[in-house]
């Protein structure tokens, strides 16, 4: 593989908008993606 595209993400408000209690999730989501798909690929 000599090229690999990480596109991972969910809706979510804008940062200022976002209570501090919700911010864990988009992280959670976008890092896990990045790396499923890292140790997923050949």
């Amino acid at each position: 593989m000599d090229i690999m595209f990480h596109n991972a993400g969910i809706g979510n408000p804008p940062v200022l908008d976002m209570p501090p209690e919700e911010c864990h999730r988009p992280v959670a989501v976008n890092q896990r993606g990045v790396f499923c798909g890292t140790k997923a690929a050949p």
